[in-house]
């Protein structure tokens, strides 16, 4: 078990979820073998994390059940999980300290060529540019393109499902239904010129309706 001075821990209770180690390591690239400064060190789910400096270095506390990730720009991200690294570590078995060297893979991204076309004068540059054969559409068009119903399916298919969305959504409609579900539904204002217009309407019809019954005798 951790002493008072963190000198180990028993084999009986390493790869415990809830012994904590102190890993350090440094992160370097796996083609140049250099170390890659500033790299992300970051804990899965979870806030826990850190920046390397300089030199590629890092140290950050972790347990058995976390997955380390650590990426750098022009990198592909790559994970260690402490669990399986825990089973094969070739160190002290008895140590709480892990040292560990983290390579990342160069990302290479291949961008499209440019084609660079000099003019002596903006004379010249202003002309060809009007010589060029480029559609004029309105924003009417580009409103029908977006709207088509084929393209916005395939922007519901291809859309990642936000599960987390959902639930506040989710959560929302339940109080929303939950807040008005003993309130009476509002009834709309009613205008009175209109109510004394209808009253009256009804009045005279009735009052027109007992004249003709009372004339009836008449020739």
């Amino acid at each position: 078990m951790l002493t008072a001075g963190g000198a180990g821990i028993s084999s009986a209770q390493r790869g415990d979820s809830m012994t904590v180690y102190q890993l350090s390591g440094l992160v370097v690239g796996e083609k140049s073998h250099e170390p890659v400064p500033y790299a992300m060190v970051r804990i899965n789910r979870s806030r826990r994390g850190i920046i390397a400096n300089s030199e590629g270095f890092y140290s950050i506390p972790v347990v058995a059940g976390d997955t380390v990730y650590f990426s750098s720009i022009g990198y592909r991200r790559s994970g260690l999980v402490m669990k399986q690294y825990l089973e094969e570590y070739e160190g002290n078995k008895e140590s709480q300290y892990l040292y560990a060297i983290n390579y990342l893979t160069e990302d290479t991204v291949q961008l499209p060529p440019v084609y660079l076309f000099p003019y002596d004068t903006p004379e010249k540059l202003k002309a060809a540019m009007l010589a060029m054969d480029v559609p004029i559409f309105g924003p009417d068009v580009y409103a029908a393109q977006n709207m088509d119903p084929r393209v916005l399916d395939q922007y519901i298919e291809n859309l990642p499902k936000d599960d987390a969305e959902r639930l506040v959504v989710g959560r929302q409609l339940y109080y929303d239904r939950y807040m008005t579900k003993g309130i009476a539904p509002t009834m709309p204002l009613i205008n009175p010129i209109a109510a004394f217009m209808l009253l009256k309407y009804i009045n005279d019809k009735a009052k027109e309706k007992r004249e003709k019954d009372l004339n009836t005798w008449e020739d």
